[in-house]
This record gives structure tokens, sequence and C-alpha cells, in this order.
């Protein structure tokens, strides 16, 4: 054992017994707190249903594992400020709050990322009927915004860990911008499906003609788009060719013009 290890034992052997036991019933505290609130929210779960309104089911859903674990960090905190950590020949104290500090973090975009997700999942299940392009969009929105918020959290917490990010920053500017360029294709049928959303030049159940093809919409996914022809075949297109190509929407046509050719014969009398 070297003379760091040893002096850092012995520090750690100077905390009194009652410390170690106050320490100890903070974290208790904090647990049976834990339990408690889980409790509550179960509970208040229980009389959201009654109500009307999706706010006050998904606002619980989503916070009560967070809060259990905030109430239990609670009492994390409480212990080791009970304590009295070295901070000779280890920073034991700043590290350890370091670490308190980032698990809070953690837990309170836990807390955001469940709240986001809640709400874009049931505006997901309102617009399935009603307007299934958005519906098929939001999945994608829904899942990109998690990630991002969690890389956010994790950069944050190695910033107060003490960790300088800004090299892997750059790290991943670079990947970014190598996967882009390796997804390039998949990004422009993303990027075409927004357009059909924005300016929804048909709707599923449209009789459309893009190019050669024409047929009825079945489908619009995030990445292509699928249409049944008349001789009940299916054909699948790239979003991307949607932003590119003429679409005739035979559907919205305000009136129909239909052209007639009726043949007569030449001993046909023309005035009846």
């Amino acid at each position: 054992m070297d003379k760091e290890q040893a002096t850092l034992i012995e520090q750690l052997r100077h905390i009194s017994t009652e410390q170690w036991m106050m320490a100890f019933g903070a974290l208790l505290a904090g647990w049976v707190l834990k339990k408690i609130a889980i409790l509550v929210v179960k509970r208040l779960m229980k009389l959201a249903e009654k109500s009307e309104s999706d706010f006050d089911d998904i606002l619980l859903l989503a916070v009560r594992k967070p809060i259990g674990w905030m109430c239990f960090l609670l009492g994390l905190w409480a212990a080791l400020t009970i304590l009295p950590l070295p901070t000779e020949p280890i920073d034991l104290d700043r590290f350890a709050f370091a670490f308190m500090k980032s698990a809070t973090i953690f837990i309170g975009f836990w807390l955001v990322v469940r709240l986001v997700s809640g709400f874009i999942k049931s505006a997901e299940d309102k617009t399935k009927a009603t307007n299934p392009q958005l519906a098929g969009v939001l999945p994608l929105g829904r899942k990109t915004i998690v990630v991002v918020m969690w890389i956010l959290a994790v950069l944050i917490a190695l910033q107060n860990l003490g960790y300088s990010v800004a090299s892997l920053l750059a790290g991943i500017g670079i990947g970014g911008a190598a996967l882009a360029f390796a997804a390039k294709d998949t990004l422009a049928n993303f990027f075409g499906s927004l357009v059909i959303f924005v300016d929804k030049p048909f709707t599923i159940g449209d009789w459309v003609k893009v190019g050669a093809i024409e047929g009825t919409v079945e489908e619009v996914s995030l990445r292509v788009t699928r249409v049944r022809t008349f001789e009940r075949s299916l054909i699948t297109i790239p979003n991307q060719d949607l932003t590119t190509k003429p679409i005739e929407n035979f559907t919205r046509m305000e009136k129909r013009r239909i052209k007639f050719e009726i043949g007569v014969t030449y001993d046909s009398n023309c005035r009846t």
C-alpha cells in the first residue's frame, strides 16, 4: 500500500461512528421518501384517470420514476454533507459532489425527456386518423429530441466532473459530418417527407400521377410513399423524388371534362 492510500484510509478512520450512523440515516430517509413519493404519484394517477384531459396523466406518468430517484438523491446529498470527506491526498469531497451534480442533471434531463416523449406520443396517437403524414413524422422527431437531450446531458455531466468537452465536441462534429454524408439519401427522403407534410400535395386515398406513375396513395412514411396503381400493383416512390417531380392530383379537380367520340354511319339522318 502506497503512502497516499494509507493517508486516505487514515482520514476515513477519523470519521466518528455517530457521523456514519447519521449519514446512513439520511440515506435511509431518502429511500423511504422515494417510496412515499412514488406511492403518492400512483394515487394521483388513479385520480387523474377520471379526468377528461390527458395532460395530468402524461405529467404524472413522466414524473413518477424521476421524482422517486430525486428524493433518494436528496438523502444521498444529506449523507455526503454529514460525512467530512477528505480533501487530501485525493479530493473525495469535490469528486463526490461533482458526481452528485451530474446525477442531478441526469435525473432532470430524464424528467424532461419523459415529458417531451409523453406529449409527442399523445399527439401522434391523436393525429393518426386525421393527419397520417404528421403522425408519421412525429416518431422520428421524438427520437431525435431524446437523442439530442441525452447527448447534451452527458456533455454537461462530463463538464461538471472536470473533463474538457471541447475535443469531444470536435470529434462529434467530424463524425456527424461523415454520418450525414453516408446517409445523404436517407436525409433527403426525410426532408422530402417534411415537404409533403408542409405543402400537403396529396393525402392518403388521393388519386395522383407522379411522372409515369398513376394510382391511389396508400401510405406516406418518413422515407417512401406507396402508390397502388389501377393494375393493382404497388409502387414505392422515394420521398426525395416527390420534391423534384410534378405531382398531379386528380382527386382535387374542381370539374372533370369528359370527351366522347360518337361515330355515325353515312346514311344516318343527322337531323334526328
